[in-house]
């Protein structure tokens, strides 16, 4: 069995909640139709207008059954959300009509969904911009605490066995910190052995990457990598690294 096969059997094993939140994209519905057909959701949103939600599913002949849908402006809570996203807003100037007005709009309102608690995950992006998404989780659902930043990884599956865990590795960060910091390393480093362990179930050995080949160039970049390191060992992590 392959690893997104074995992933799968995992995710059916404990289902969980997911909200679309780009509810009108018809790769949102497609994608919501394959988690209920597959069983790899205990419940999945799409967020939208309801009569422009319905329309898209329409035209590309999905079937909704088992999908909710979930409109910002007629939801029952939307005080509630209101309340949360100003408090969270407010020292930045957010009075309580811009955070009502705010959370109406899909993005924040799925990240809401899932800050309190609603959903266990959001999917964004297929018509958002990177910097919107990643924008809004910082915002509203905030990092893990002790992780000061936020970044982006891949699940790299290759053929080559002798590459990663049994051809599996993680890659990051792969285009949401485009020149992190010596600091912001030692977080990504941290962030990916997590990703690692809990989504691949690997022992985590993680690599700091750089285009010196032991010491043989010198650079301000390399510095950065050199730097992490000596962070990662003050800080006693747990896994090996390179």
């Amino acid at each position: 069995m392959d690893f997104i096969q074995e992933l799968k059997q995992k995710v059916r094993k404990n289902p969980k909640t997911v909200i679309l939140a780009e509810g009108t994209e018809p790769r949102m519905h497609k994608a919501a139709e394959a988690l209920v057909k597959e069983k790899l959701v205990k419940e999945v949103f799409l967020t939208g207008r309801d009569s422009e939600v319905l329309a898209v599913a329409k035209k590309e002949g999905i079937d909704l059954s088992g999908i909710s849908i979930i409109d910002p402006e007629k939801f029952s809570g939307l005080d509630r959300f209101a309340a949360e996203y100003y408090n969270l807003r407010k020292h930045k100037g957010v009075s309580e009509q811009d955070a009502r007005e705010a959370v109406k709009k899909d993005l924040i309102f799925s990240a809401l969904h899932v800050r309190l608690g609603l959903s266990d995950g959001m999917v964004a992006g297929a018509v958002s911009t990177t910097a919107d998404v990643s924008r809004t989780a910082v915002t509203v659902v905030q990092p893990r605490p002790g992780i000061k930043y936020i970044s982006s990884f891949f699940i790299m599956v290759t053929p080559r066995e002798e590459y990663g865990e049994k051809g599996v590795f993680i890659y990051s960060d792969c285009g949401l910190i485009p020149e992190p910091s010596a600091e912001q390393l030692k977080d990504i480093a941290i962030a990916s052995a997590r990703n690692a362990r809990l989504l691949c179930g690997m022992e985590p050995r993680v690599a700091l990457l750089s285009f010196s080949t032991k010491g043989s160039a010198k650079h301000p970049s390399i510095d950065k990598v050199i730097k992490a390191r000596e962070l990662l060992d003050q800080g006693q992590v747990d896994f090996i690294y390179d």
